[in-house]
């Protein structure tokens, strides 16, 4: 699938990680910070956005914010933000991270709670959590459209869409797994505060290996036909790991 991204490098109160320990409470911990690493021992990734300076192993891309204003839990979250575009005109805002990879689980488990403001214009969709591969940037994603989430394959160009569309401005807990195989065994799957879809039986890696998880709002120019509208996205409370992750985390 042909993809032409227009990416806006700029960044607005970029945030920092840290875990909320409970909802409300304002704790927090940092995976790569040993000193709060009881918050959530044994994770790959732990973390909300409670600190005001965005941690260092973060790849910012586009506009995006803190918002201590609207959270999930603790005392702030990530807003990621795009402007009202034209047809078949792409826009990136989103923070991009490697450190899941440096052990190469064989599944990556995601937990994290999202809040969108609004839907893409029908026919138009972009992706809010992608995984891909450093060489050709296949990916494998979860997908929003006008009324259903989606789990996206590249390497197979297949999808499962879930039959929800995405509630706006609530709190959703969201559970995304990608099974990494570079033979036809592989497979992603959705689940959580949202009707579940699944595929199997996909490529979901290559040589060289998956190596880049993104989080917020991506709009490739091929998959924006109609005008999309300004959108907001409201990111907290991420898990990542190599096991099994619940809502109630």
């Amino acid at each position: 699938m042909l993809r032409i991204l227009l990416a806006v490098a700029s960044c607005v109160g970029c945030g920092r990680i840290a875990f909320d320990n409970a909802r409300g409470d304002g704790g927090g911990s940092d995976a790569d910070n040993p000193d709060a690493a009881s918050a959530c021992p044994g994770l790959v990734l732990c973390e909300g956005f409670e600190d005001p300076t965005l941690a260092s192993y973060w790849d910012p891309q586009g506009t995006f914010e803190r918002d201590t204003g609207v959270f999930n839990r603790g005392g702030a979250s990530m807003r990621f933000t795009t402007p009202i575009l034209g047809p078949n005109i792409g826009s990136r805002s989103s923070i991009t991270q490697y450190m899941t990879f440096e052990e190469t689980p064989n599944t990556i488990y995601v937990r994290a709670f999202v809040r969108a403001s609004g839907t893409p214009a029908n026919n138009n969709q972009f992706p809010v959590m992608l995984i891909s591969e450093p060489t050709n940037g296949f990916e494998n994603s979860l997908y929003v459209r006008s009324s259903t989430l989606t789990v996206y394959n590249q390497w197979s160009d297949t999808s499962s869409s879930s039959n929800m569309a995405l509630p706006t401005n609530t709190w959703l807990c969201v559970l995304w797994s990608v099974t990494r195989s570079t033979t036809a065994t592989g497979g992603i799957s959705l689940a959580g505060d949202v009707a579940a879809a699944s595929l199997s039986n996909v490529v979901t890696d290559t040589t060289p290996p998956l190596a880049s998880m993104s989080f917020g709002i991506i709009l490739y120019a091929a998959l924006q036909p109609q005008n999309p509208p300004s959108l907001q996205l409201w990111i907290d409370d991420i898990l990542v790991d190599d096991a099994p992750l619940s809502c109630a985390q």
